[in-house]
């Protein structure tokens, strides 16, 4: 670094490292973004378009399943009770039934919660694809410039915002951020860039293994994410056949499991 007649400048070991630093900080805005695209609008869709596709019968199915369950189960609390000389009441049977049956009702109302949501992802407003292309730089835009890992110097207002534009874009509520990019420039105004601030070549290199180090640990995580549900869907959803496939295979054990039903209900009818 030298500083001919007042003037700063810095040597082209300096100048290398801050380009350095910022095309690692630009690559972690991109890898920022891609999760949040991920997480927020492709997980979303695979997992609308496989509750309408697939799981509204995996629900119907696995109520069946349940039902059965409940039926042989009241069956056998009242034929022990028979065995044993005693009498046991229908309130006493549902009793029982409520308490150990609560796991598969919740299981089943999460289910009913997921359909409502993807019916509900499905009616939403579809934007352009000029829209979507406008609010992904919007969201790059702001992951640069409040991102709390590319700028551990801002105050805890600019945090607050961080928090509430995270909550927006997971709503969905893109008319929300638009707003709250509003505020980021009014709280950065005047404000130095960060990289800009750092006057040593020990500090950027410093900054850059940071940044390199959680560049590595999120393009982990998203790949990660990619081998989870929602996205393990992607294989099924891909082919339409294997869609195909698998209702009508979910439609066979349905219909079993009704006649099933059926039978089991006659049963208990006759106790």
């Amino acid at each position: 670094m030298v500083m001919p007649a007042g003037i700063l400048t810095f040597s082209p070991e300096f100048e290398k490292a801050r380009a350095d630093l910022q095309a690692a900080r630009e690559n972690y805005t991109a890898l920022v973004e891609e999760y949040s695209q991920l997480i927020g609008v492709v997980g979303k869709n695979l997992e609308t378009e496989y509750m309408l596709k697939l799981g509204k019968k995996e629900h119907e199915l696995f109520s069946c399943q349940v039902e059965i369950l409940r039926l042989k189960r009241e069956i056998a609390l009242f034929q022990a009770a028979r065995n044993r000389g005693e009498s046991i009441s229908e309130e006493k049977v549902k009793e029982i039934i409520e308490r150990e049956f609560a796991e598969y009702k919740k299981q089943l109302e999460e289910q009913c919660k997921k359909l409502q949501t993807a019916r509900e992802h499905f009616s939403a407003k579809k934007w352009t694809a000029e829209e979507t292309k406008a609010f992904k730089k919007l969201y790059h835009d702001i992951v640069r410039k409040l991102h709390p890992d590319l700028n551990p110097d801002l105050q805890d207002g600019a945090k607050e915002l961080w928090q509430r534009i995270q909550e927006a874009y997971k709503a969905n509520n893109w008319d929300e951020l638009f707003l709250l990019a509003d505020m980021v420039d009014e709280l950065l105004e005047g404000k130095t860039d960060y990289v800009e601030k750092i006057n040593s070549l020990g500090a950027l290199h410093d900054e850059l293994e940071k940044i390199t180090g959680k560049i590595a640990d999120l393009t982990k995580q998203i790949a990660d994410t990619r081998r989870r549900i929602p996205f393990s869907y992607e294989e099924i959803l891909s082919n339409p056949r294997a869609v195909s496939k698998k209702r009508q295979e979910l439609d066979e054990e349905i219909i079993l499991c009704k006649e099933y039903i059926k039978t089991l209900k006659k049963i208990r009818e006759q106790i």
